[in-house]
């Protein structure tokens, strides 16, 4: 026979097996989502001056592990210092959490399958951006619904819609998620956004923007909020009056591609890596008592002192410190200071907790 007709023969052959009644084809079984990253270092810092004619919004005084945000009051506006801590983190908090707490409606093999492969809340929290991306992916449309079961349902949201999901399912499968309120900065036009910050036991708060990163966020995002509450009719900054303009922005940072991907096979979600130590160590420290007046943090260290003031939810950091002995002071004004020395090593994170008598 020639070598066309044996060609032949061989495609009728195969053709009559996959047709036949008593062959079936195994589907293959959906892999969890791998994980790939971006490695970040540095830190990253803009200055803002927000003119605010109306007197319509507030910021708010942030103090997290990777976030920072200061603002001072000036005539009609306010100047909004943001700065992005981008060093890696070591996030060994172990998660746990039972698959049978899962509503029926949350009831997907391949996220299930990344969770059970989870050994730590961060790898948890990446299975769960990665499901939802997969699930509702980003659709900016304001006149539908963005609760969680609509956005579910219809499978897109924006970012009210994405993040009320994802505080959902987190909240199925033991993940601490806050839902942030703020601003999104661009040259041309600043519009209200929302993001997340996942809570790790014993490290603080950690910002991520689901669809783009995982555990910071750039310092255009702004924590804003219209004084009528934090719900705007509107979009855009500029509907309100309110211009924010750019004075300075520092970058020390570099990324470094860890992903072996062609550019068309790389995925939608940029996250930082988790690595197993720190090239700067941290002291932070929660203050469970409601704050009833100014409280000042001073650190003393290397012949250095550092002064903060706790955020409206009692914490404080001091990010980017070398090695040696310090000194940790927190002075309210109603009340006697507390004090705590101790060693910081290479790449340590030192955390203190606070009780005071109310006023």
């Amino acid at each position: 026979m020639s070598p066309t007709t044996i060609r032949r023969l061989l495609i009728l052959l195969f053709f009559l097996i996959t047709v036949s009644p008593g062959y079936t084809q195994e589907t293959p079984k959906p892999k969890a989502t791998p994980i790939y990253d971006n490695f970040v270092q540095g830190e990253w810092s803009v200055e803002y001056i927000v003119r605010d004619p109306q007197d319509l919004i507030i910021p708010s005084f942030v103090s997290s592990r990777s976030y920072k945000q200061e603002f001072k009051k000036l005539h009609r506006g306010y100047q909004v210092t943001v700065d992005v801590h981008l060093n890696p983190v070591n996030l060994q908090n172990i998660h746990r959490f039972n698959p049978d707490q899962i509503p029926e409606v949350f009831r997907n093999e391949q996220l299930i399958e990344g969770l059970m492969d989870a050994n730590y809340t961060h790898q948890a929290l990446r299975q769960t951006l990665g499901w939802l991306e997969r699930t509702a992916p980003y659709k900016a449309d304001p006149s539908q619904a963005q609760d969680w079961e609509s956005v579910m349902k219809r499978g897109s949201g924006n970012c009210v819609g994405r993040t009320e999901l994802l505080k959902e399912i987190c909240g199925h499968v033991n993940i601490n998620v806050n839902i942030v309120s703020g601003v999104l900065w661009s040259e041309t036009e600043s519009i209200f956004h929302r993001w997340i910050e996942t809570v790790y036991s014993g490290a603080g708060s950690f910002p991520s923007d689901p669809g783009a990163t995982q555990d910071y966020v750039d310092p255009y995002h702004i924590v804003l909020a219209v004084k009528k509450g934090d719900r705007p009719s509107v979009s855009k900054l500029s509907d309100l009056g309110v211009t924010i303009q750019k004075v300075r922005e520092t970058k020390n940072f570099w990324t470094t591609d860890l992903r072996p991907l062609s550019p068309r096979l790389r995925p939608a979600l940029m996250r930082r890596q988790m690595r197993p130590t720190r090239y700067y160590g941290s002291v932070t420290g929660k203050i469970h008592t409601a704050v009833k007046g100014r409280i000042e943090v001073i650190l003393t260290m290397n012949g250095r002192q550092l002064i903060t003031k706790p955020d409206t939810f009692g914490n404080f950091s001091f990010n980017g410190l070398g090695t040696g002995d310090y000194e940790l002071a927190v002075r309210p004004d109603w009340t006697d200071a507390a004090f705590d020395r101790g060693t910081l090593s290479s790449g340590e994170l030192k955390h203190h907790t606070y009780h005071f008598k109310g006023r």
